[in-house]
């Protein structure tokens, strides 16, 4: 699975991004991408709820919590119907976007730069194997984001992340960097899945050595009282022969026997 962060318009535009989305669906990957506007008007209204309380503007404050609870309303009821069927159906909102940039992005960032930060550690907290951060050149949120890639992976649990810059030079080199970051993600799934492999092996392993070095002889076996088992009485019927049965004679000594006429 590779996410797609980054700017809000080249990370959805088909032409914007030289058909990114098919691109890697040919390469064989599941495609994350991020939200256009749900993020701003869910998560951006709640953060803007709560700068509106710290500057002291109550009233202000008291609008935008008024469109948090309308929000949120609205959102219960899309979220209904795909319960079960999208991993990826919710977003972060304003208390879990400061918890995943706390301490890594420096003083009161542009809105846009903390979603889409937030919007990496969210992807990797989802299980996705890669994210790619696709912007246009000189993008202040693609930029901005790309420089604390180092923090980001800290906080992601290294999961493979690339800036992809798309300018007017032609999609041939974008199309080797995408190709080489999918056979890294893949290279980095597979050594995952070994270590995961590896792990379990070793703890059936030393399980299995432990069961050998005990010393059974040592065990004690609770006293334990059996249950006395008593047979059925059984009464056996009378067999009665059928009478004349020790007189009885084959039909050839029968025939020998009787006298010729």
């Amino acid at each position: 699975m590779i996410a797609i962060t980054g700017d809000v318009y080249t990370r959805v535009n088909p032409v914007a991004n030289c058909g990114l989305f098919d691109l890697l669906e040919e390469l064989g990957c599941e495609v994350w991408p991020s939200p256009t506007m749900v993020d701003i008007v869910m998560a951006g209204q709640e953060i803007y709820t709560r700068q509106y309380w710290e500057a002291g503007k109550p009233l202000d404050m008291l609008s935008s919590w008024g469109r948090v609870l309308v929000n949120n309303l609205g959102a219960s009821y899309v979220i209904k119907n795909f319960e079960g069927l999208l991993i990826n159906i919710t977003e972060p909102n304003a208390q879990e976007v400061f918890r995943y940039t706390h301490d890594i992005l420096p003083g009161e960032p542009e809105l846009l730069v903390t979603l889409n930060v937030a919007k990496h550690v969210d992807f990797a907290n989802k299980g996705v194997d890669g994210i790619l951060n696709v912007y246009c050149l000189n993008c202040l949120i693609g930029i901005a984001t790309t420089s604390i890639f180092k923090s980001l992976m800290e906080r992601s649990s290294g999961v493979p992340m690339m800036p992809l810059v798309f300018e007017a030079m032609g999609g041939t080199h974008i199309k080797n960097r995408v190709e080489a970051f999918v056979y890294r993600v893949k290279r980095n799934r597979e050594e995952k899945l070994a270590r995961v492999a590896a792990s379990l092996a070793a703890g059936h392993v030393t399980r299995l050595k432990e069961l050998l070095e005990r010393k059974f002889f040592d065990l004690k076996m609770p006293n334990m009282k059996l249950p006395e088992l008593k047979m059925p009485l059984l009464k056996i019927p009378d067999i009665r022969l059928p009478e004349g049965l020790w007189n009885w004679t084959k039909k050839k000594d029968r025939d020998e026997e009787e006298p010729e006429g």
